[in-house]
């Protein structure tokens, strides 16, 4: 179930014989999960042995290397802001070794791509998803590494404390009041709220093969 957009996901949405499925790490958790679901009288249940939830699918890779259809692990390093586009879609570049590749969160991830959002220039994270059109259609990233976020502001004037401004392209700052000059700005650092370590896509954004978190945080 996805508590934070209330969808049920272990219920097929189409006609379909499937009554619901549970995926879980052992048959022990499966059985009792099972046990908690009410539906109409199955006509068979099973469990079985299978590779979902596991990222058995993602590879590693490196950009300038990534291959259509295949789905990967990139590491890189934030070149610029994420977009967001039409439709709510959000893009953001990641480089490394002077190749570039786009990453994209897709509307259904929801509120996975406030995440992708927070990431700034500097950043360097891994990248989770499959490779497609030129973009990799992220999954989960692994935020390895947080750049500094800089406020860069006009200098405050030493001689009467009021806030220079910019005396044209490339020559500084100059004090109205008194006339005073300074050729270096201000900057401030400011406090980021994002924390590294890993996301993931809700619920009802995950691939089936893809491993949830609360199954353990990757080891790569």
């Amino acid at each position: 179930v996805d508590v934070a957009n209330d969808v049920v996901v272990c219920v097929p949405h189409t006609p379909d014989p499937v009554l619901f499925g549970i995926r879980g790490s052992s048959p022990h958790w499966v059985m009792a999960a099972r046990q908690m679901v009410r539906s109409e009288p199955p006509g068979i249940e099973q469990i079985w042995v299978t590779n979902q939830g596991t990222d058995a699918h993602l590879i590693d890779g490196s950009i300038g290397g990534l291959r259509e259809g295949l789905s990967y692990r990139v590491r890189g390093t934030v070149t610029g802001h994420p977009k967001t586009g039409t439709g709510g879609h959000v893009s953001l570049v990641i480089g490394d070794d002077g190749n570039t590749v786009r990453c994209m969160a897709y509307e259904p991830t929801k509120q996975f791509r406030d995440v992708v959002r927070q990431l700034l220039p500097g950043d360097r994270i891994i990248a989770c998803g499959s490779y497609k059109k030129g973009s990799i259609n992220l999954e989960k990233i692994g935020i390895v590494s947080l750049a500094q976020k800089e406020r860069i502001r006009p200098p405050l004037c030493t001689a009467c404390s009021k806030r220079m401004t910019s005396d044209g392209k490339e020559k500084g700052w100059k004090c109205k009041k008194c006339g005073a000059r300074a050729d270096v700005p201000e900057v401030q650092e400011l406090l980021r709220t994002l924390r590294p370590g890993w996301y993931e896509v809700p619920p009802t954004a995950r691939r089936h093969l893809a491993r949830p978190l609360c199954r353990g945080l990757p080891d790569y």
